[in-house]
Parts: C-alpha cells; sequence; structure tokens
C-alpha cells in the first residue's frame, strides 16, 4: 500500500457536484472559483457567451477545453495527474460542465458502435431508424463503467490538492428512485446511485440567479443538505451544513469548507 502523506501539498482537493435547471448559474459559478481553472466544455452551445466577460477581464484565470471523446479526456488526465502529484500542474481547479451532456454524448457514440457492428455482420442494413438507436443490456453497464471511470480519474487529481467540480442537469421524479423529487440528471440507474460515492459535497440549486433593480447579480442559491431527504444531495462539512443553503460561490464556500 501506498503511504499517504500530510504535508500541505498533499492536502485533497473537493470534489463537488453541482446540479440543478437550465439557466440557473452552473456554469457561471466557475468565476467565482479561486486560483486558476481548468474549464472543460461538452456542451456544444459557446461557453463565452456566459463567461467571456469574466475571461476578457481575467484573462490568467480560466483556461478553456473541449474534450474530443473519453479516450481525449482520459489521455489528458492521465497526464495531469503525475504533474499535480509533483505540484506542476498549472490549475487549481477542475470544472466539467456538464457531465451530464458527456453522458448523452457517450451514449450516442455507444450507438454508433452498436450500429456499425450490426451493419458489419450483416444483422441489419442499416435502413431501420430502430437499430441506429438501439442499445443492448450490456451497452447499458459499459456506459456507467465509462462514467465511473472518469469520475474515479478525476478524484485522482483531488488527491494532489487540485478541486474537482462537476455540473449536472436535473431530473425530477428519476426513475431509479421515484421516492426522490430531483437527483443529478443521468441515464439509467446504474451510474447515478453510486455519485454519493465520489463526491464530497452534491448539491441542488433552489434558487437561481438573480438581476437585482440596483443592476448586481444574486448569485444562485445551492443546497448540500434536504431536511426531508427529498432530493439527493451531500455535505461532509458541519460548518457549510450550518449554513445551508448559501450563495453558489465557491470561494466562500471553501473557506466555509477549510475553516479560513
Amino acid at each position: 500500500m501506498k503511504l499517504l502523506q500530510n504535508d500541505e501539498k498533499s492536502r485533497p482537493g473537493i470534489c463537488t457536484l453541482i446540479y440543478g435547471p437550465f439557466g440557473h448559474g452552473k456554469t457561471f459559478s466557475a468565476t467565482t472559483l479561486p486560483d486558476k481553472t481548468a474549464y472543460i466544455k461538452t456542451e456544444p452551445r459557446d461557453h463565452k457567451l456566459v463567461l467571456g466577460q469574466f475571461i476578457d477581464s481575467h484573462p490568467d484565470r480560466i483556461d478553456s477545453f473541449s474534450p474530443e471523446g473519453f479516450d481525449d479526456l482520459m489521455d489528458t488526465f492521465n497526464d495531469w495527474i503525475p504533474k499535480a502529484e509533483k505540484g506542476e500542474l498549472p490549475y487549481q481547479n477542475v470544472f466539467f460542465d456538464s457531465a451530464s451532456f458527456f453522458m448523452t454524448e457517450l451514449k450516442m457514440r455507444y450507438e454508433d458502435d452498436r450500429m456499425q457492428d450490426r451493419v458489419n455482420n450483416k444483422r441489419t442494413s442499416g435502413d431501420l431508424i430502430t437499430d441506429r438507436f438501439h442499445l443492448v443490456d450490456a451497452d447499458v453497464g459499459g456506459l456507467a463503467s465509462a462514467m465511473t471511470r472518469l469520475v474515479a480519474i478525476m478524484n485522482k487529481l483531488a488527491m494532489y490538492n487540485i478541486n474537482v467540480i462537476w455540473t449536472a442537469t436535473v431530473t425530477e421524479n428519476p426513475k431509479w428512485n421515484m421516492a426522490l423529487s430531483a437527483a443529478p440528471g443521468f441515464l439509467y440507474r446504474q451510474f447515478p446511485m453510486i455519485l454519493n460515492g465520489f463526491f464530497d459535497f452534491i448539491g441542488l440549486i433552489v434558487q437561481p440567479w438573480k438581476l437585482q433593480d440596483n443592476g448586481t447579480v444574486k448569485p444562485p442559491v445551492v443546497s448540500f443538505v434536504s431536511d426531508d431527504d427529498s432530493y439527493v444531495c451531500k455535505c461532509c462539512s458541519t460548518a457549510l451544513a450550518r449554513k445551508n443553503p448559501a450563495p453558489l460561490d465557491f470561494s466562500k464556500i471553501f473557506k466555509v469548507i477549510k475553516g479560513v
């Protein structure tokens, strides 16, 4: 076994999942992160519509990346981990926006691969749309495994004092547990059921951002604790739990968590 050190450089980063409806302020929350951030964009929309003004005024705070699929992401993180271990990674935060969309995109890749397999083995001519967008049971497990590998490798970055933030859409009354009013928007049941094991904090945006009368922006409000367990959440800090719900401002949230 590897002995884990306890010096300042080896202190773990904070792994956080923020989920909520579209347009509620998930992407913009990247601008509240302290220090430099690697922003990983998975959605087709232009992130500069939301972050452009901040990036222009703070050119050294955010580097934006657009991954070219699952293998590209895994290769990048495998390259970043030894750099983080040596203290040479130029980022204090990795912001993955959004994991829900990436899983959907990955599902489409699975569909394409399954379709090509059917054509190659002459099980279809490819004319039927049902053949084009049909997965088999094994593919569902494979999709969950791919997402699990992705979150696991990003957890390794957190071992070397890198904060990892994922965003996700919200699903109301998810099929895998319809007793819940809300959960992170991920496909099927295998992956969402194990999410709690990978994140220190899971928060639901309960109030969107608001433009106030004086022209300033009031940040969205996020909840990491559910009094009635009606939605998925997680909070590994009693200090943060006492302030729950809180404005979605990572600089302030991290200070509360770290007690500084």
